[in-house]
């Protein structure tokens, strides 16, 4: 495991953007300087001229392992990204100053966090900056650059990547699965993303068919009923197929396949909530900004289910 490392700072100039192309014009002008020496020794003999010319031959390797570590570091990968997203450019302002773009970069863990800190000149839409930056590094890089996570400060935008690919969660048994909900409200979906019911109640599961998105909405739904005694599950399965067996362990026969039940069951679940509403807003000096689930523990929450909608049409 890699321990966290001191944040290298990296200001990046319109001069230094175009360094690769420096170094490429160096090897060539150490090529000619050798053919040149080698020429001029096999006609004069001058000790000099041999001695420069095997220097400026031995030069040539150094500076081509010094250029390829140069475009495997994270510097480069940030310049090529720059120069593409066009962050800085050779216009200069009024005052003729250099404007230039800074990042702030290092590892923590397995992970790879960069800060970027916008200047006022070249501030871009911060939402399409993260795809931007991933689609640059992984074209340069040639490896995987996940998006872990991204935060927004005041002042920078950071940025948390790892190269590791997305494991799947493996579920042989019962302790399995108690072992993936491990905060309340919060189902575990594979190994770097969960589901926080409290943030996002609402979610869609698409994919093709096969692709198993019946499976995980069946494991959603034993984690939801694990999490809390009192939980409850509606289920709408318009073809009766894989989620309907969910009638076996569903208690209260919370599912149906049918359009009419799938009526009764939403005007179930509008009643509850119309209660809840009510139980919530009983007490009009009660002014606490919390929801029904935070402020009465015991009751428990309700998640509504539907697959295969269009087969109800």
């Amino acid at each position: 495991m890699r321990r966290r490392t001191r944040k290298r700072k990296i200001i990046i100039h319109e001069s230094s953007i175009h360094i690769s192309k420096k170094i490429k014009a160096l090897i060539f002008m150490c090529l000619v300087l050798c053919f040149v020496c080698t020429f001029l020794y096999s006609f004069f003999h001058f000790i000099i001229f041999q001695f420069v010319s095997i220097c400026s031959l031995f030069f040539v390797p150094a500076l081509l392992i010094a250029y390829d570590r140069y475009k495997k570091s994270i510097k480069y990968l940030l310049q090529v990204f720059v120069e593409r997203a066009e962050l800085i450019k050779n216009d200069l302002d009024s005052n003729q100053v250099t404007l230039s773009a800074k990042f702030l970069y290092y590892m923590d863990s397995d992970c790879d966090i960069i800060e970027y800190v916008p200047r006022a000149v070249n501030k871009i839409n911060i939402d399409n900056f993260p795809v931007r930056f991933v689609e640059v590094l992984e074209d340069i890089s040639k490896k995987p650059w996940i998006l872990v996570d991204c935060s927004i400060t005041r002042t920078s935008l950071i940025m948390k990547f790892t190269h590791e690919p997305e494991k799947r969660l493996v579920i042989d048994s019962d302790s399995d699965l108690n072992s993936f909900l491990e905060q309340p409200k919060v189902i575990r979906i594979s190994s770097r993303v969960t589901w926080d019911l409290e943030k996002a109640p609402t979610a869609a599961v698409l994919g093709g068919t096969g692709s198993g998105k019946s499976s995980l909405i069946k494991y959603v739904i034993l984690c939801f009923l694990i999490l809390h005694k009192q939980n409850e599950v509606f289920v709408i399965d318009g073809k009766s197929a894989f989620l309907y067996s969910t009638s076996s362990f569903n208690k209260d026969g919370h599912t149906t396949n049918t359009p009419e039940g799938a009526m009764l069951m939403l005007d179930e679940i509008t009643k509850i909530m119309n209660d809840r509403y009510a139980q919530m807003n009983a007490n009009p000096d009660d002014e606490e900004d919390i929801t029904y689930c935070e402020k009465y523990k015991d009751k428990g929450s309700y998640l509504l289910v539907i697959d295969e909608l269009l087969a109800l049409m």
